[in-house]
Order: C-alpha cells, then structure tokens, then sequence
C-alpha cells in the first residue's frame, strides 16, 4: 500500500488556508531502503510531496542497548519462508517497508519483542503551530500481544490521551482511528511483536510571505564617490513573523560608510537583525557606501532567517522574492574646472587719442587645477595696442593670452592699455579658447557662459570728460516711528577734467517728512533738486537731509547724478545705475504699547547730574538691560542724540546698566552708573538717564563750607593730638 503526502500547491498571493493549512501521510517508502535507521521522518524521507517541517522518531527496548528505529521490508523476498529471524510472521508483501525496533541494528532479521517492551516515539516539535497536530490514523501490523497502547503528549509535554490498540493476527494489518488534536510527541507501547506501516497527521501552520526589495541611488560614480543603497523588506503574511533575519554583505570593492534605518545592522558581519514583522509591515534600512575601486559591483541582501516558514520563498538560497540585488558601476572622474572671466574697461568714454584700459580677469573655481589655459582677447577696429602688462604671456598681434597652469581658487588679471583711433562704440571681448580640462559650465570659444565676458569703450569727441561719483548713507539707520533721521550724500569728481552744471536729486519716498537740509550748493525740498554748479576735479561736496520716519517699515531714499554739463566716462545721469547713484534705507519700528525702558547718556558740563538744555547727548555708549527674573542680557548703543531705547519689553524686574568701558576717554560717571525698575504691563520707564564729564563732580559745598570745614579738621587733628590718638586709632581703645 503506497501512501502519500497530501498537501496543496502554494503560489504568491496564496489564501491562509492554501498556505497554512497541510496533512502528512507517512508511508516509510520514499528515499527509504530496508536497514535505514531512522531519526527524522521529512518530506523525501518517509514523507512525499513538499515539506512543511520534520517528524523525530526514536526507537527504544527495555534492558535492550544499541536498539534503533528501522526500515524492514515486509515483503521478505516475495515469501514468507524468506524472512528470518525471530518474528518471521512479519511477511506482508502488500505493504512493503515498515517500521520496526530493532533490537541488534539488523533489519534482514526481525527480533521478536514479545519478551521485551519496546516504544516508537515521534515528535512533532516543527509542524504546526507551536509544533501541535492532530493525530488521525495510525496504520499497525502483526500485532501479537493485546495491551498494546498509544499515548499523546500536548506543548507542555504533559499526557493528555491513550488509545489501546488490539492485537491482529500473525501478519495482519489494521487502521486505528485516533483524531487526537493538540499533539506535539506520540509514543507507540508495544508489548509484543509489531510495526508501523503509516502514519496521518493533519494540523495548521503559522506561514508568513517575506519579500525583499533593493535600490540604489546612483549606479554610475566616480571612484572614491559615495553611493547609498536602500533595503526594504515587507511581511505579506498571512500571519506575522519572528526572528527575521537579513543578510547584506558588501563586496570588495565597496566600504561602508554609514547605516540607519529599522533594526540593527553589524557592519563587520553583514547581518540585519530586524526581528518581529507584522502582516503588512515594511522595514528599510539605507547603507551608504564608498566606491574604492574601478569596475561593477553588485550588492546582495536576502533573507537569511526566520521562525516561520515563507510560503513562496527559503531563506539564504539565493532566489525567490525574498532576496535583491542592486549594482553600482564606478568609472574615473575626469579632471574639472571652472573658469571664469570678468572684463571690465576704465575709462568707458575717452576723446580720440586717449586711452583707456582693459582689464581682464581669470579664475578657477575648480574642484581640479587646470591646465593649458589659454584666452583670446583680440581688439576691435578703432582701438591700437599700446601697451600691456599682468600674468602670463600675451601676443598683441594675434590677441592670445597664454596662462597655462591654473590651480584651483587662483586667479590671474591681464591689463591691455589702448587708444581710441576713431568715434563710436567699440566692445571688447575675451574668452577662454582652450584648456586641457573639461569646464563645469562653459565650453571653450562658443561665445557664451562664464568663460566669456566683455567692455565697451565709447570715444567720442567733446570738450571736457568728467567722472562724478556719489556715495550716500543714513544715521541711525533703524528709529522708532517719529524720530529722525539724517541722510548725508557726498559727490566727488574724479576728473578729469572740472565739471559744471552738476544736478543731484534726491526726492524724499512717502514715509519720510523733510525737516531741514544742510551743506554745500542749494537743496530744494519740494522738488528735491541738490543744485551743486560747478565741482573741480578732485573736488567733493556733501549736504545733510534731516528727516522724520512717519510710518513703520523700511523706506530707501535715493540720490543719484540727473545732471552735468560735461559727458561722464563711466556713468550716464538719470539711469539709475552706475557710481553716480547710490541709496541708504531707514527702518522704523513701531512704538509698542508694551514696557519701554530708555532715555539718555550726556555729557553734563556742569557735572551737577542733571541734565541742562544745552548739554548733549553722548553716541556710541554701551547700555545694557538684564531681566533679572529669566537671567538674561541684551545691549545697544546710544544714537547720535545719545538716546537709547529699549521696547516691547515683558513685565518683570529690570536692571538697566551704561557701560564705562564704552565711555570717551578720561570721563567718568556724574550720576548713578544703574537703575533697578520693576515694570509693568505698558509701563514706560523713561528716565533712566546717565550723565558722564571729565572729571568727578563736587556738589553742594561751598568756599565758606571748605574754609568751616578746615578749621573744623584742624582741631580735631589737635584734640587727637593732646589725647594721644591717631586718626584710625578705634574710640573703644
């Protein structure tokens, strides 16, 4: 009787009950010959069909050593007559290998155990859940002696059935129905002769679906470059898993360099321990690496261990969708440079004749030194050579300038003086024309990028060539709303010839109120037009434009050049550009309703620690503010009216302090150096004012007082004197 193992085909996306569920039918048939010793029951030996795990078997005799579980061909030659030893009724051709005890290792001559008790235990510790089955069937043969039993064990090993089994005729078979559940070991008590000749177990197991996914952020590097891996593995269940297990070992050639994600992974060994993973659970882990070498490297990751078994996959062989593989490619980086050219032209406008320069600059920006460098700067019609000078080699006659080596972050200029030989507009242009590395983001001689630049140079002819420059700034530059402030602007003509006719506007942005102006030349406030008439070369005029900020926010004023009698040779008026324009921008914060702590350091004349009307404020003291309930400081500096104020302060306690070390030199202190406030919400603290002079006040005295009091030391000196003490000497003495 051939029996075999009954067990569904499992595919990816299987049901619970096609994945979990099994029966097993032992047979003793498959990969077993007569004489086998048997220890382990598994699918091709005793089992067929896949195997869902392994059944222990040990056989054992009473008083009996060396007894074994063991394979005996039932079928004896095709006769009973040729089966010997001491239980020849064993022939029973229809059922073929069985299984016995032997009690002295040979199969070909059964022993008589009728005198000896001998057992077949199975265990089922790796089927099921917790390793339990159900015990269907057992199929027994030549059964001789009665009181044969079965007894079942559950999980904790404790005896949870016995079932007798009856005795059969010599040779006879029969099928004991058992349906036991909850089975993790079967012991078979024989008292007699007898064997085994199948066994149907049913049960369920705890299957999980493991899959395995692998990317790489850059397959293509340069050597020595990094690239980072990602490993993702996920649990389709249908049941969670333990105790897994990756398996990610870097191949020469890679090193790594950093790991983070899920689990722990072992750098030395490879080994991602990620361990639970419930049904529908993703875990990922990134590995960065460093490419060493040259050539294509693949990276393996595969699950290498579990609890429970895959449906569609085993761990550590290599295939099925529990493993991956990504590969990285490494190639040598090419040399690469940056190279940059700036030109400019000084004087952009110059008569017929004269001359004008230009500079052109080179630099690179790297990563890698450059070499081979070489840019062409060839002049247009209506410029002549005159004369250069600067790094490197440069041909005038053929317009090419030779740097050749460019290390990285170094820069190299080239000046080419030239005269203007006729009117009109003439650009200028330089390019880096060759060089031995490759360029980031330029090629070289295409006309375009950052390795080109140009100038332009106009020659015209008139009379007088000016160059005005304006400049402008503010103080304060950040008020609160309703203080002012003053704009100074200042022009200077750097020639070369005199200038005439100049015109500045400066016209006041909303947000700003005019309060006066001062200087050279005449303001207009109402227009904002800073007539200045004539300004000799090297000559500079300034004027003051006080203001008050209205409105909080940020507002820029701007002065520029609107008018001149002569042409300027860098610069047009009225453009908006150029260094005839320049701005300056106040800031205004509100006035908060929160605390206000402020006032004034000045510098008291009369050092009588009041401040007078015509005593002045003191900029660019130091004062400081610490809130003494939260432990902390901030500082600013007085203004130019020695005004300081500190706003949107929390209520609290305060310590307000002017700091000596920021005083002029040779001042000191003609009041008190602190002022300790307690503040609350809204309140204003505004008189914390500091008087400073040169030297230390002596107030409230007068010459009628100093004369009283030195008559006054005089006798006391003499009492001392007449008694015999000192002054210090202590009265109690």
């Amino acid at each position: 009787m051939v029996m075999t193992l009954i067990i569904a085909v499992v595919s990816l996306g299987a049901t619970r009950a096609e994945a979990a569920s099994f029966g097993a039918v032992a047979d003793f048939e498959a990969g077993l010959s007569a004489g086998d010793t048997v220890s382990t029951l598994s699918s091709g030996n005793g089992i067929s069909g896949a195997n869902l795990g392994t059944i222990s078997v040990f056989g054992s005799a009473t008083g009996v050593s060396g007894n074994a579980a063991m394979i005996f061909d039932s079928r004896c030659g095709g006769s009973a007559a040729s089966c010997t030893g001491e239980d020849p009724d064993l022939f029973a051709p229809s059922y073929g290998n069985i299984l016995i005890v032997s009690h002295d290792g040979d199969s070909t001559d059964p022993d008589d155990s009728a005198q000896q008790d001998s057992t077949l235990t199975f265990g089922f510790g790796s089927w099921g859940d917790a390793g339990l089955v159900t015990v269907n069937s057992l199929d027994l043969i030549d059964i001789e002696t009665s009181a044969a039993t079965i007894d079942f064990y559950d999980a904790a090993d404790a005896l949870i059935a016995t079932v007798a089994i009856p005795s059969t005729s010599d040779g006879g078979t029969e099928t004991v129905a058992i349906n036991q559940s909850g089975v993790r070991r079967m012991v078979v008590n024989f008292r007699g002769s007898g064997g085994i000749d199948g066994l149907n177990i049913t049960g369920e197991r705890v299957v999980m679906d493991l899959w395995l996914d692998k990317t790489v952020s850059d397959d293509v590097v340069f050597v020595g470059q990094e690239t980072t891996f990602t490993i993702t593995v996920g649990n389709d269940g249908p049941d969670p898993a333990t105790g897994v297990v990756v398996t990610d070992t870097l191949p020469a050639g890679l090193s790594h360099v950093s790991h983070a994600g899920d689990g722990a992974y072992d750098a030395a060994t490879g080994i991602w321990t990620i361990g639970d993973l419930g049904v529908d659970e993703t875990v990922s882990m990134t590995l960065t690496v460093t490419v060493d070498e040259l050539g294509s490297f693949t990276n393996v990751a595969e699950v290498t261990a579990a609890n429970e078994p895959d449906i569609d996959s085993t761990p550590a062989d290599g295939t099925g969708d529990d493993w991956d593989d990504a590969s990285v490619s490494a190639i040598e980086r090419p040399h690469i440079i940056d190279l940059e050219v700036t030109k400019s032209a000084d004087p952009q406008v110059i008569n017929p004749g004269d001359a004008t320069t230009f500079t052109i600059s080179v630099v690179n920006q790297g990563p890698d030194d450059a070499t081979g460098v070489v840019v062409t700067d060839t002049l247009p019609a209506g410029l002549s050579y005159v004369s250069h000078s600067g790094d490197g080699t440069y041909d005038p006659g053929t317009g090419v300038w030779t740097i050749g080596d460019l290390a990285l972050s170094a820069s190299v200029s080239l000046d080419i003086v030239v005269t203007g030989t006729e009117l009109g507009s003439f650009t200028n242009v330089a390019e880096v024309t060759d060089a031995n590395e490759q360029d980031s983001d330029s090629t070289p001689d295409d006309g375009t990028g950052d390795d080109w630049d140009d100038a332009t140079v106009t020659i015209v002819e008139v009379d007088s060539i000016i160059d005005l420059e304006l400049t402008k700034d503010v103080d304060p530059a950040t008020v609160t709303v309703g203080d002012e402030t003053v704009f100074t602007i200042s022009v200077v003509n750097q020639g070369p010839d005199d200038a005439t006719g100049v015109v500045v506007t400066d016209t006041l942005p909303a947000g700003l109120t005019y309060v006066a102006d001062a200087g050279d030349g005449s303001y207009d406030s109402a227009t904002g037009v800073w007539t200045i008439g004539d300004l000799a070369v090297g000559a500079s005029v300034a004027m003051t434009l006080t203001a008050t900020v209205d409105e909080a926010g940020s507002f820029t004023n701007e002065a520029e050049v609107t008018a001149a009698n002569e042409l300027d040779s860098d610069s047009t008026p009225g453009d908006g550009e150029g260094d005839d324009w320049d701005d300056a921008t106040v800031t205004a914060a509100e006035v908060l309703a929160s605390a206000l702590i402020g006032d004034t350091v000045w510098f008291d004349d009369d050092k009588d620690g009041t401040q007078d009307p015509s005593e002045k404020g003191v900029s660019g003291v130091t004062v400081t503010l610490t809130n003494t309930d939260t432990d902390t400081t901030i500082s600013m500096v007085t203004n130019s009216e020695g005004r300081y104020l500190f706003s949107a302060l929390d209520p609290g306690n305060y310590q307000v302090k002017v700091m000596k070390s920021s005083f002029p030199e040779s001042t000191s202190l003609t009041t008190v150096g602190s002022f300790t406030i307690s503040l609350a919400a809204g309140e204003d603290y505004l008189t914390a004012d500091f008087g400073i002079a040169g030297s230390l006040p002596i107030t409230g005295l007068n010459i009628d007082q100093f004369a009283f009091l030195g008559i006054m030391f005089l006798a006391l000196g003499a009492a001392l004197v007449g008694s015999g003490r000192k002054f210090g000497d202590d009265p109690a003495t």
